[in-house]
């Protein structure tokens, strides 16, 4: 079973590493936008299964968000406040898919 991990559902995150891990700035292609050094699409449009989603980011150059950094975590629960979207829940890279309630 493949569940969705912690943030909030009907969207999903993108995330494409940025060049300078150690600068907070980066200058990101459109649609994506800089957040916490990385450059991040938030899409409200689209939405499906786990594994639809994750190929949706990775036809755009990304994959799903790894949330591993608390820091990177934090940037983009301020960034998601920011924008003063309703609430809903998005995926994640995190899966189950190997042995459930074993997250990678």
């Amino acid at each position: 079973m493949i569940r969705s991990g912690l943030l909030f559902f009907m969207g999903t995150l993108a995330v494409v590493a940025a060049r300078d891990s150690k600068s907070t700035r980066v200058e990101c292609q459109s649609p994506f936008v800089g957040v916490g050094g990385r450059c991040l699409h938030l899409e409200h449009t689209f939405s499906g299964t786990w594994r639809a989603m994750r190929k949706f980011c990775q036809n755009l150059g990304g994959d799903l968000i790894n949330l591993a950094d608390l820091n990177f975590y934090c940037d983009v629960i301020l960034y998601i406040n920011s924008l003063n979207v309703p609430k809903v829940s998005y995926w994640i890279g995190a899966t189950d898919e190997a042995a459930e309630g074993s997250w990678q």
